[in-house]
């Protein structure tokens, strides 16, 4: 896979769990300077820092190599747009509101 294919599929990613480069640094535990010439399609980059990279955002290798990796929620995820918008929504809600939907929705 060429290196601007790594970078559209990494910034895709990026963009679709809305995270920042320094986000994802956090959390597969690499220093942005190794992640920031791949985004920029400027580096391949190691296998080990692409597992972790992927492992950072919730993809294994296989589905980020894979021929079935869409443009689309539902390609990626397996969920539709509306489960999607749904998902997001719940992201940006704060930890308060999040726990009483919750509780209020197993009360019922």
């Amino acid at each position: 896979m060429a290196e601007e294919d790594i970078s559209r599929r990494i910034c895709f990613l990026l963009s679709a769990r809305r995270l920042s480069v320094r986000k994802l640094a956090q959390i597969a535990g690499l220093p942005q300077t190794d992640i920031y010439p791949v985004v920029n399609g400027n580096r391949s980059p190691q296998i080990r820092t692409l597992k972790r990279i992927c492992d950072g955002l919730g993809i294994s290798l296989s589905e980020f190599f894979s021929d079935n990796f869409g443009d689309k929620e539902e390609a990626l995820w397996g969920i539709s747009s509306e489960e999607h918008r749904f998902l997001m929504g719940w992201r940006k809600l704060g930890l308060p509101e999040r726990k009483r939907l919750f509780s209020e929705g197993v009360n019922d």
